[in-house]
This record gives C-alpha cells, sequence and structure tokens, in this order.
C-alpha cells in the first residue's frame, strides 16, 4: 500500500511540475531497454533532434538525467549512468523525445515510463561475433550517433587497433560511419575513412 501510494504521489507530481512544459511534436519509441541499478540503457526510433533519458528512485529520492543530440538519426542508442541504486527500490525509467536540449521541451506522452525494480550491474560488455580487427587512421573522437556529436572525451588515435563493424551505415548527410567496439555496453561511431586495414 506504501508504495502505491508512493506512485500516487509522483505521478501527481509529474503532472504538476511538467503540466506547464512546452507542448512538442517530438516522439521517440523504445524497442529495448535496459533497467539497470547504475546504467538505464535504451534503443529505438525517433523523429526528435534530442531524446531524454531519466531515472527517479521512489525510496531515495534519487532522480538522474541526460539528454543526447541525435544529429538528424532516425534510430538511438543511449544510456545514463548514476550512483548505485539498491536492488530492491522502486524506479521511474523515462524515455522522451526532446525539441531542445531543455529538459522543459519535453514530449508529454513519455516513449517509455517504466516503474521497476533494477537490475544489479551486469558482466562486462561482449565483442559482436562479427566485429572485425582494424588498424585507425584517424585521431578522431567517438559519436553516439553518425554524424552525431562526440561521447564526452572518447576518442580513438590514429595507428591504434579496435574492433569495428564490417558494415558501415550511412549518416542523413550522406557521409559514412562505423560502429567501434570501445568495451562498452552501446558501441559508438567513427567516420569510415579513419578505418583503415588489418594490422
Amino acid at each position: 500500500m506504501k508504495s502505491v501510494i508512493k506512485v500516487a504521489l509522483v505521478v501527481v507530481l509529474v503532472f504538476i511540475v511538467f503540466g506547464q512544459m512546452l507542448p512538442t511534436q517530438a516522439f521517440a519509441t523504445a524497442s529495448s531497454t535496459y533497467l539497470g541499478c547504475d546504467v538505464f540503457r535504451a534503443s529505438g526510433t525517433t523523429d526528435a533532434p534530442y531524446v531524454m533519458l531519466s531515472m527517479y528512485n521512489l525510496i531515495t529520492n534519487v532522480s538522474w538525467y541526460e539528454i543526447f543530440p541525435t544529429g538528424g538519426a532516425t534510430n538511438y542508442e543511449l544510456e545514463i549512468t548514476y550512483p548505485l541504486q539498491p536492488s530492491t527500490n522502486l524506479i521511474f525509467f523515462t524515455v522522451s523525445g526532446m525539441t531542445a536540449n531543455d529538459p522543459f521541451a519535453y514530449d508529454l506522452e513519455p516513449a517509455v515510463l517504466i516503474l521497476n525494480t533494477c537490475t544489479m550491474p551486469a558482466p562486462a560488455p561482449v565483442l559482436p561475433s562479427d566485429y572485425v580487427l582494424r588498424t585507425m587512421l584517424c585521431t578522431v573522437p567517438v559519436y553516439n550517433v553518425p554524424a552525431g556529436n562526440p561521447v564526452g572525451d572518447g576518442r580513438v588515435l590514429a595507428g591504434q587497433t579496435f574492433f569495428v563493424s564490417p558494415t558501415p551505415v550511412d549518416a542523413p548527410d550522406g557521409t559514412s560511419w562505423t560502429r567501434i567496439f570501445v568495451s562498452s555496453y552501446i558501441n559508438p561511431y567513427i567516420p569510415t575513412q579513419c578505418v583503415g586495414g588489418q594490422p
């Protein structure tokens, strides 16, 4: 009963806080999610210039969100990390399409609104079976989506070797991009022109 009351209070709070948000037409669907106790991952499709991932722990009141630019891509694969939460706590996980890099430019119908307990940290990321070892030709950042934005300070250096996808993809601007395995759960992109031959 206490959990039900807390859920009701949070829903009311969401409407009070977000009721004044800017109306938008952005959308994002979520075809896959991972509800971790220290990481939330989601992938799907969107027509929005930004996608927001967020979490809110009903028990500890810890909240976390991050807004990611899509770079015009219609597919996304994103994650946010946060301090480790108890696996018995109820957590709200949400995914939303956004019209701007602003938590108030919010689609009032989130693609995902999940209330659940979380999963404790998963094993180390697994190298995709079809990836091939290649030498890097450029020193370049890694990007969240093709022709998107750099992922933090992450970059590859010319002369290093990495496993990469054998199948490049085209960005909306026509440039070619390749996914690279960097020992994370989400494999970012680099320009295909930076991928050389076998070492």
